[in-house]
């Protein structure tokens, strides 16, 4: 049976993935596991020879086990919603994102499920010190959830099947997140959507081959400026493919591409090549018109903490709260 780790710290905002996790393991047939940090004990000033002195409460080892038990049976209310049932974890919570990727490698989980409550513009955090530590960690695929205005999670999922939607961009690190989706569409038998957007200004058109000289093998010149007068340039002697069809063929090729990778998915899975210059705005626009639960795409982020967590376009997906995204950052698997 796979396992789920659900992450929560008492706050409601940590609560509002559970009916996306309930969902989840409904559906694929997931044990949870429950996990929620026993918080530091708060800090003391007492006052000294006038002096005032800041250091950490001593813990009450018997107030500690009382709360730690209190809790584990707050857990144990919310596992009876879970139809596997599972387990609760309650370690100290001191560095929450080392906690939380101790308990995932510990439990040996499949994936992580957790709110994030980052509102911040995309050149800071994106999901916040925690989500951020444990994504950059690749313990595990984590199923991050932004609660917003334009997703009901309590409604998780909106139809009789989920619809889960995977973003790709034809390159091998994108398609790392592959395994996961299709791990995930089959255990819900979830309608799937593969998309890939092109960017049309940014097809180039080619020279062909010589007049003259027939066919050059390997010889393909790339021509950048598609206001270029071509014969002036090159010359009258030169095949120029138009504009048009580098679209065409790219976006083909592009189809071709993603029809392959819809194997491992549900039958019922289709792929989709969608045009324009701005990927989060058609990402997140196709997700609406779709009615998608769930959006599945790999993360790149090597950037420090300080800085942009998975680039622009996972960040605007992610904080649209449109659906939630199940990202991976594979670079440390």
């Amino acid at each position: 049976m796979k396992r789920m780790l659900v992450c929560l710290d008492g706050s409601g905002l940590s609560r509002s993935i559970l009916p996306i996790a309930r969902g989840i393991a409904k559906r694929g047939d997931f044990e949870a596991v429950l996990l929620r940090g026993l918080e530091p004990a708060p800090y003391a000033i007492p006052a000294a020879a006038g002096l005032a002195f800041m250091g950490p409460e001593p813990r009450d080892p018997t107030a500690t086990a009382r709360t730690r038990d209190q809790i584990h049976d707050e857990l144990a209310a919310e596992l009876r919603d879970f139809p596997s049932g599972g387990t609760s974890l309650v370690p100290d919570a001191d560095d929450p994102s080392r906690m939380i990727v101790a308990a995932a490698r510990a439990e040996g989980v499949d994936f992580v499920a957790m709110a994030t409550h980052s509102r911040r513009p995309i050149g800071e955090l994106l999901f916040g010190g925690v989500a951020h530590g444990v994504v950059r960690s690749g313990v595990a695929p984590v199923i991050l959830f932004h609660p917003s205005d334009s997703h009901d999670a309590a409604a998780w999922p909106q139809g009789d099947r989920p619809i889960m939607v995977v973003c790709l961009d034809g390159s091998r690190f994108s398609r790392s997140i592959l395994p996961a989706a299709q791990t995930l569409a089959r255990a819900m038998d979830a309608e799937t959507h593969l998309i890939r957007v092109l960017d049309d200004s940014k097809i180039k058109a080619t020279v062909l081959r010589h007049r003259r000289a027939g066919a050059v093998p390997g010889f393909r010149q790339t021509l950048d400026d598609e206001h270029r007068d071509f014969r002036s340039d090159v010359g009258h002697d030169h095949v120029i493919e138009p504009r048009t069809q580098a679209i065409e063929r790219v976006g083909q090729t592009a189809h071709l591409e993603l029809d392959a990778d819809l194997e491992g998915f549900p039958d019922n899975a289709q792929a989709t090549v969608l045009h324009g210059d701005e990927p989060a705005k058609l990402i997140t626009d196709y997700l609406g018109s779709v009615q998608a639960d769930l959006v599945a795409m790999a993360t790149h982020s090597r950037r420090p903490m300080t800085e942009i967590v998975a680039g622009s376009v996972t960040d605007a997906v992610v904080r649209s709260g449109i659906a939630p995204a199940l990202v991976l950052h594979p670079a440390d698997r």
